[in-house]
């Protein structure tokens, strides 16, 4: 497909646009119930190799969401292994809220790399659109994508949700691209993108019976 000169820059506009919204309206936005968590997990793992405190999810998520934090010389509660045991959630807490601690800046800091994340979904669904219809396609799919408030909504937030859906995407994307033209590269980008989800959330197991259907569906096809 060739590409119009104008293409690009509208893309990159809209997206400005989008990583403009969702950075100035998050300043606005208090801390969910399990971003605490999430944080904390994650900032413990990177800090002290210790990954017992985000058994629940793989840590992909937390650990690049925490990864800013680390040149803030945050401080960790003590005694945090009997808070674990019983009550998980309060470590959160008292991280984010320990003597010397600017909440409002950590989970400002925080939330930013899954913005960078969403400003990566918002391209591919760009690129899927235009590789299957046209540009004017892809740029359709991108304004719907750019305000679209429900996307807004978690594109912002620390947690594992929208890295899973991000990463879940860019793989279906990438072994449809694949199979499309066979070669070395898209393969090798297919089994990235497809490890890089298997690291977000449990839940991107989901993708083990959907590349199944879809290679199954291109072997009936073909």
């Amino acid at each position: 497909l060739k590409t119009h000169n104008s293409t690009p820059i509208l893309v990159f506009i809209l997206l400005v646009i989008f990583g403009g919204q969702a950075v100035f309206s998050m300043k606005l936005k208090s801390p969910t119930y399990d971003e605490s968590y999430h944080l904390t997990s994650g900032y413990i793992s990177l800090t002290k190799n210790d990954f017992r405190y985000g058994v629940n999810q793989p840590p992909l998520i937390q650990s690049l969401a925490a990864f800013p934090l680390l040149f803030m010389g945050l401080s960790l509660p003590e005694n945090q292994d009997p808070l674990v045991d019983k009550h998980w959630t309060l470590l959160g807490k008292y991280f984010l809220f320990s003597p010397g601690n600017n909440v409002d800046q950590i989970i400002f800091i925080a939330r930013l790399p899954l913005v960078f994340l969403a400003l990566l979904l918002g391209f591919y669904v760009f690129l899927w659109a235009r590789d299957l219809y046209g540009e004017r396609a892809g740029l359709m799919a991108l304004t719907l994508y750019v305000f679209s408030p429900n996307i807004l909504a978690y594109s912002r937030l620390a947690t594992t949700d929208f890295g899973a859906a991000c990463f879940i995407f860019i793989a279906c994307y990438h072994i449809w691209d694949y199979l499309q033209q066979p070669i070395f590269k898209k393969l090798c980008l297919t089994g990235l993108f497809f490890g890089l989800a298997l690291v977000v959330k449990f839940s991107t197991l989901v993708l083990f019976p959907i590349f199944f259907l879809i290679l199954f569906g291109k072997y009936l096809s073909s």
